[in-house]
């Protein structure tokens, strides 16, 4: 059975904005007495600019959290299928020729996870090996490849 190993395919929310936007946001939106600690959190990271799907007033926008958790899957969710498509288009494969699936993603929790949506819209077979990862949370990167090393290596070695 043939191994394939391509190149990531990087498929970057569109929207980036700024620490310092955030720190503006959240003096002007919140009352906490926790609020300093947060910020103070926001800025030690180092991060100066992140990727959103939206930008910081469509996402505080969005009533309640099961619209926002739901619009940010959607995105991520997109996006995931946009790199699969590439990463398959890459490589000369098929959704056929996929073996193993693995997803990690932060954005959201959802029943069925990322992995099951994938299948479907890939149109992956149903026997491929799922590995879903989204309560890993930003290790999950890091954790989806040791998995895929778990996953070669129970594969059988080429005489």
């Amino acid at each position: 059975m043939d191994v394939v190993i391509g190149r990531p395919v990087v498929v970057r929310a569109p929207c980036e904005v700024g620490t310092d936007d955030l720190v503006a946001d959240l003096k002007a939106r919140h009352q906490h007495p926790k609020l300093a600690v947060w910020l103070r959190m926001l800025r030690s990271t180092g991060v100066v600019q992140r990727p959103w799907s939206a930008p910081p007033a469509v996402t505080v926008g969005r009533e309640g959290i099961g619209v926002r958790s739901r619009a940010a899957y959607e995105a991520s969710r997109d996006r995931a299928v946009t790199a699969a498509q590439d990463a398959l288009a890459r490589s000369g494969l098929g959704p056929g020729d996929v073996d193993v699936l693995i997803t990690s993603h932060t954005t959201s929790w959802t029943i069925p996870g990322l992995d099951v949506d994938l299948v479907g819209r890939l149109g992956l077979r149903p026997d491929v090996q799922r590995i879903g990862l989204a309560t890993a949370a930003c290790v999950g990167g890091a954790h989806g490849l040791v998995h895929a090393v778990r996953a070669l290596l129970g594969r059988a070695v080429p005489g």
